[in-house]
């Protein structure tokens, strides 16, 4: 929320757009789909539900901070962003205290603003980030996203090829946390608008089936652009 008025939007691309990632996002629907199915493990209802508690110690983590912090809080700095990169990079297998950097190329990738030539130059330096992180992924396997993406490279081009590889990660990162960190702070705004909405929340927070409803109506309704 930028003023209490209206909900700060930022000006973005769709994943893809002038980030030379077309081995990922321009390539025929079969190999598309082949690509996708060899990470649709980590994308179902199991996987999520087996990522809730990680996403809730996240969250806690991030509301006591700002707690601490005392106001005014940036609901999108302090917590809409990073909810969902913490969680995109542990998938990944990045390092937590390397997130910030990985926020900074998403930011500068996904934006309209950005001219070419410097999408070309973030984009070879999350590259030159990657490489290391995909050797040692290599020699120490684990059980994650890149993980399954090496795995998949070592049995071949066919299967994966390095580009491929490379574009799937750095999509995953660019696309991952622009949806839901503008989810989060649209919805924050229509309940903020609706106080009597907001007081009906808070009176039902020991009511899991109904918080459920309310979180399900809210995201209906929220605009995600």
């Amino acid at each position: 929320i930028s003023d209490g008025d209206i909900p700060r939007r930022g000006r973005g691309r769709g994943p893809g757009t002038g980030t030379e990632m077309a081995s990922l996002f321009s390539v025929s629907d079969a190999r598309h789909n082949h690509m996708r199915r060899l990470v649709t493990q980590w994308f179902t209802v199991k996987a999520a539900s087996a990522l809730a508690p990680r996403v809730v110690e996240v969250t806690n983590q991030l509301v006591d901070a700002m707690e601490r912090s005392g106001p005014p809080a940036d609901l999108f700095e302090d917590y809409a962003i990073k909810t969902p990169m913490t969680v995109i990079c542990e998938l990944l297998g990045v390092p937590r205290q390397d997130e910030p950097q990985f926020r900074q190329w998403a930011r500068v990738l996904f934006s309209v603003e950005t001219l070419p030539e410097e999408a070309r130059a973030q984009r070879g330096q999350m590259v030159q980030y990657l490489l290391p992180l995909i050797e040692q992924e290599r020699k120490q396997p684990h059980n994650n996203v890149l993980g399954t993406l090496v795995k998949a490279h070592d049995q071949g081009d066919e299967v994966l090829t390095q580009e491929e590889m490379l574009s799937f990660a750095m999509g995953l990162i660019i696309a991952g946390f622009e949806t839901v960190s503008t989810t989060f702070t649209n919805s924050a705004f229509i309940l903020l608008q609706r106080p009597d909405l907001l007081a009906q929340l808070r009176e039902r927070l020991d009511d899991p089936a109904c918080m459920a409803t309310a979180m399900e109506e809210i995201l209906r309704m929220t605009p995600l652009g």
